[in-house]
């Protein structure tokens, strides 16, 4: 029965502590989320001009604000836990007293004092399962405190993943730029060298002109998109928005390995959020005991060690000791604790329908985010096709542009078209590379140690 394992645990473990400490504990779960299957990723790096991921990541589970506070929350828990096992242990009471006659009229004029001290011991037997259902549900808590944190560094690795992709994206887009400039002012020089030839119009060099200024606004727009980007990846690292980070690492293509059915069942059994409110069920079922142990027997047991004395010295004293098994029931309060029990029942059930609305809105989050990452994925592919053509499309006017068979407008709109399909192709791959980092947060991945899509060169599709 319930209070005779409590009982067995109070008499057994009375000085004991909580297997680990608040600060061991927290320590243990933020250690948790940097581990990959293999270990732990190595620390960061220092001295070094950039980061990779793997250590950017490290960087952000260690110090982002958000996670902090999810920490404290599991420490707050922990607490609760280690404060509920511990009004099952005996209690230790200490009370002492001075009594004074102040008026006799037995005895005229006498004046007597007497000093009293007391040693209570308080055994709490039963309480109708109070006491253990109260404990088990603050364990509950506790681990659902512990789900929250996990489920806050998935959450905080997508968003440094997405962070990541965008910063090499804004690079690979600024050094696009920067080629487009070189692209633009070559077509100039070759501008202003027929002009003087005499073999094209004056309007073709402002043509041109206008082209590289353009140009110029473009590479101005391209450097503060890569400065947005690393401040974001900064604050997510709780660093000042404008600390140095140079990433270590270029996007690279990495295939999708999940189908919809495997995603269903991973997030089945490993989202954290999904866990947790399936743990509100079972704190809900505990909670309609609590209620109901009110018209349950109530079992205490008491043993006190008393001494009177005449004198505070307690030289002379008389002792007394004492041992009470008393018992109490309310046997009868008016429905009280019945209309309590059936809130808490209603309670309970609203728990299992929003757990049963939980798993729906989880298995739709996998379903959107895996069709996400399968059209991004079909969106490089299609964009590539397109890069190859444009490739060769600014490689044939400019050919024909050299033989004077083609004209000014012809090489610039090839080159926008050159400019424009790469970085679509960079775009599309950093946006695919988010979405699969979506899908690992939609199924309940764990954190890994490193990243394989962008930390490690590979090659493109």
């Amino acid at each position: 029965m319930k209070w005779q394992a409590g009982v067995c645990l109070a008499l057994l473990l009375p000085g004991m502590a909580m297997a680990t400490s608040l600060e061991e504990a927290t320590r243990a779960v933020m250690e948790m989320t940097l581990r990959a299957n293999d270990g732990p990723a190595s620390e960061p790096r220092s001295g070094e001009a950039g980061l990779t991921l793997d250590e950017v990541l490290q960087l952000a589970l260690r110090d982002n604000l958000g996670l902090a506070s999810k920490g404290v929350a599991l420490q707050g828990r922990q607490a609760s836990t280690s404060a509920s096992y511990r009004k099952m242990l005996p209690t230790l009471t200490l009370t002492t007293n001075r009594s004074d006659i102040l008026l006799n009229t037995v005895a005229a004029g006498s004046r007597a004092e007497t000093f009293g001290s007391t040693a209570t011991l308080t055994q709490p037997v039963y309480r109708g399962g109070a006491l253990w259902d109260g404990w088990k549900a603050a364990e509950i808590q506790e681990r659902q405190a512990q789900l929250d944190l996990q489920h806050a560094a998935r959450s905080l690795t997508r968003d440094v993943k997405a962070a990541w992709y965008a910063l090499l994206e804004k690079q690979e887009l600024l050094k696009e730029a920067e080629a487009a400039m070189t692209r633009l002012h070559q077509h100039e020089k070759n501008a202003q060298a027929f002009f003087r030839e005499g073999r094209i119009w004056r309007n073709e060099i402002l043509q041109a002109n206008v082209k590289v200024a353009q140009g110029e606004q473009n590479l101005i727009t391209a450097q503060n998109q890569v400065e947005l980007a690393r401040a974001e990846l900064n604050r997510l690292m709780r660093r000042p928005l404008d600390h140095p980070l140079e990433p270590k690492g270029e996007l690279s293509w990495t295939p999708l390995n999940w189908t919809l059915e495997q995603a269903y069942e991973h997030a089945r059994k490993n989202r954290k959020d999904l866990e947790k409110s399936h743990l509100d069920v079972q704190v809900g079922q505990l909670t309609e005991s609590i209620t109901g142990s009110a018209t349950r027997p109530q079992v205490t047991l008491t043993g006190a060690y008393s001494l009177d004395s005449p004198s505070s010295s307690y030289h002379e004293n008389d002792a007394v000791m004492t041992a009470v098994l008393s018992a109490s029931w309310t046997a009868w309060n008016w429905g009280q604790t019945s209309q309590e029990v059936k809130a808490a029942k209603a309670n309970t059930f609203k728990s299992q329908l929003a757990y049963d609305d939980q798993l729906q809105t989880v298995l739709l989050e996998t379903r959107k985010a895996f069709l996400s990452a399968r059209e991004a994925a079909k969106k490089v592919e299609v964009i590539k096709k397109s890069l190859q053509q444009s490739e060769e499309n600014y490689r044939v006017n400019q050919i024909r542009y050299q033989e004077q068979l083609g004209s000014a407008t012809d090489v610039l709109d090839a080159m926008d078209l050159l400019t424009n399909s790469r970085n679509n192709h960079t775009s599309a791959l950093a946006a695919y590379l988010t979405a699969l980092s979506t899908l690992d947060l939609a199924v309940g991945v764990e954190p890994q140690e490193g990243d394989k899509h962008a930390s490690d060169p590979g090659k493109r599709p």
